[in-house]
């Protein structure tokens, strides 16, 4: 049976520059990997004030009319299922504020034509292009125990 376990944010900022800000993760789950500004939606706060929050929180800056984008979910292995999460996706490309490294992540400006995707997620190469010309992304991805998508599929009807 299908659980989803947490409920969970990412948004990308695009700037004037044709450049997506991502943060390399300095600790905790994801480690090592660069990805979006984002995290947990606490009890109580909706998908979208969550993504202002961890953005604020994470890299310092405050972003305007984000775009929601849709959600991906992340299925594991039985024994790593606390891992399942949906998560909802923006994008944003009116932000204020200083940029700012945190406890959390660095942030860095990378050409949306030039991601690191080596030391990005398995899923990410499937789906950022999608996202980053903004389009809806609804995906379920499965991976195996070492974060390798084994199978990804479309949803339709959620």
């Amino acid at each position: 049976m299908l659980s989803i376990n947490k409920i969970t944010t990412l948004c990308y900022i695009i700037n004037d520059r044709s450049e997506v800000l991502l943060t390399m993760k300095k600790k905790g789950f994801g480690v090592g990997k660069w990805n979006g500004a984002g995290g947990k939606v606490q009890a109580g706060e909706t998908p979208l004030a969550a993504a202002v929050r961890e953005t604020r929180e994470e890299v310092g800056l405050e972003i305007e009319t984000p775009m929601a984008l849709g959600f991906l979910e992340f299925i594991w292995p039985d024994e790593q299922q606390e891992w399942n999460q949906r998560c909802y996706i923006y994008l944003a490309k009116k932000y204020a504020g200083c940029l700012c490294e945190s406890d959390e992540c660095r942030p860095q400006w990378f050409p949306c034509s030039q991601l690191p995707y080596e030391q990005m997620w398995d899923d990410d190469k499937h789906w950022y292009p999608r996202m980053l010309s903004g389009q809806k992304v609804k995906i379920r991805f499965y991976f195996d125990q070492n974060g390798q998508v084994r199978k990804m599929e479309e949803i339709n009807n959620s």
